[in-house]
């Protein structure tokens, strides 16, 4: 699917090229209220990926694994990407949907999706890279590691990874 979408709260924004063409492509779906600097929430980043991915599943049950989803627009992706192991939620039985996502846990969920789609790593070690590779949380380490070395993530502009800050809209996409 494409069909030219021009978000104006990007026009003269870095990520211009990409939040256009998600937009165009209907992972970016409110394009006309669209925040690129604002943090994502973990529900928000669900959604996204289910779309990216083109994970649907119209008239089939899913099973809500987690205490605290109810009925909201998002939800429904959050249960689609546990169904499919890209998420996991935490040990409580919560997901947090409302919760901005940290940057080490969208590249957990980034690297889950790299096994459904195939996609591997064409390089090794960028994450020693980083000034604050130390900081990534020992569960998210590999994962970490594979999305770096498949170019699928990247730092900040001042060398770091910023693991456990919250990751934009803009940067989601």
């Amino acid at each position: 699917i494409w069909n030219l979408v021009e978000v104006h709260s990007v026009q003269d924004h870095w990520s211009k090229e990409h939040v256009n063409d998600m937009a165009a492509r209907l992972v970016l779906l409110d394009h006309e209220s669209f925040s690129p600097d604002q943090a994502v929430t973990r529900a928000a980043f669900a959604a996204y990926m289910v779309r990216a991915l083109g994970l649907y599943r119209e008239g089939l049950p899913v099973v809500n694994k987690f205490t605290d989803i109810g009925t909201n627009k998002d939800y429904p992706s959050i249960l689609i990407a546990n169904e499919w192991k890209i998420i996991q939620g935490y040990p409580d039985g919560t997901f947090k949907p409302d919760a901005t996502i940290t940057r080490e846990e969208a590249m957990v969920m980034y690297s889950k999706a790299m096994d459904l789609v195939k996609i591997q790593e064409n390089k090794a070690g960028r994450l020693t890279a980083y000034t604050d590779a130390h900081s990534v949380s020992n569960w998210a380490v590999v994962h970490v590691g594979r999305v770096l070395d498949a170019d699928i993530f990247k730092g900040r502009q001042n060398g770091t990874l910023d693991p456990k800050g919250t990751l934009t809209h803009a940067e989601s996409l």
